[in-house]
This record gives C-alpha cells, structure tokens and sequence, in this order.
C-alpha cells in the first residue's frame, strides 16, 4: 500500500517551511512597523514601504523584497518601543543633534553610557564610529573591549580615531598579531626623535 502511495507523493519542499505567523505592516515615519502594541525599528530608508514579518515564538524578522533588514527580540509587553540604533544611522549623519536625546541611544545599554561620558559635544565623530563598525562589520564586544583597552593605556582621551586605528587593525596568519597603529606611530616618532638626538650629538 505504500508503494501505491508513493506515488502520490510530492517532493520534499526546497527549503525548511516557516513556523511563524506571516504579516505585512507598514513603515511609519519613525522608521518601525507596530505590532501588538509595541513598535519595532527598521532601517530608516524604509520609512513608508510595506514590509514583510515573520513573528516567531520570541521574535520578529523583518523582509524587504526577500532580504531580511531586521531582527528584533519579541516583546510581550505594552506599548514598548523596540529600536537598533543602527537602523537610524542614516538619519542621525544627517542630524547629528538629534542623537543625545534620542529613544535609540538610550535603548542602548553600552552607548548610552559610553556617549556621555567619552564623546558628549562630539555627535557627529560617534555616529561616523558606529557607521564604520556597522560597514566594517564590528560586534558590540569588539568596540567594548577596544575602548577597555585604550582606556588601560592611560595615554589621554578617548578618541574616534583612536578606536578606529585599533579596530582597523587585522591579524596577518604568518606572522604575531599586528601592531596597534598607534603603538607603530609611536615607534616611529621615536626613532626620528633619536635620530635627531644624534646628529645634534
């Protein structure tokens, strides 16, 4: 009787069926889509398009034209406002002033400290930071521990630069981990310095 059957059967589907309830929503002018009472943030290039939603057991992924633009732990409150700073980044190069007061700095539990305390007036330098660990494609642990390690260093205040010269650094797999760029500018320096001393000697 199985043989019979089989050959009714169709072929297995080409990709794993989706468990989660399929909505469009539409992008507001605070660039989220609202779903059961609480707003969820998309890239803000998308305010006003229609959006596709999977909502899963604990989150939200969000499809544009079949390329996913977002993914948000669910919340199960009400009215909570879910943002990823990133998804404003555009926004924020354009207005800087707004990010201090934004809803999606202090949703941020790392930045919204790290904000004040090292680059406060400095709005424009801390988005250009997130923008490039967001293209460069940098973890929020990686740009934590770099600040601890600049930090650690003691060799003044914090600055964008700074943190993009560590960040930038890649380890060569032939050779020990590279050199920060300020550690091989200051050896640099030093070496003109001693050069110096000796033509004077």
């Amino acid at each position: 009787m199985f043989l019979e059957e089989q050959t009714c059967l169709g072929a297995l589907p080409v990709s794993k069926p989706v468990c989660a309830e399929q909505v469009q929503l539409r992008v507001d002018k605070y660039s989220t889509i609202s779903y059961r009472t609480n707003r969820y943030s998309v890239p803000d290039q998308l305010v006003g398009q229609f959006v596709d939603v999977n909502v899963l057991s604990q989150g939200l992924e969000v499809y544009c034209q079949h390329n996913r633009v977002a993914t948000h732990r669910r919340s199960f409150e009400k009215h909570q406002w879910v943002v990823d700073i990133e998804h404003y980044l555009s926004t924020f190069k354009q207005k800087p002033g707004a990010l201090p007061g934004s809803l999606a700095l202090v949703n941020n539990v790392y930045l919204k400290d790290l904000y004040p305390q090292h680059f406060y007036g400095q709005a424009r330098g801390f988005i250009d930071l997130l923008v490039y660990c967001r293209t460069s494609k940098v973890e929020g642990e990686k740009l934590e521990e770099s600040v601890k390690r600049l930090l650690a260093c003691g060799n003044g205040k914090l600055t964008v630069e700074k943190l993009m010269a560590i960040l930038g650094n890649r380890e060569n797999p032939d050779r020990q981990p590279a050199e920060d760029t300020i550690c091989v500018m200051a050896k640099q320096q030093l070496s003109e310095l001693t050069g110096l001393m000796h033509q004077i000697n």
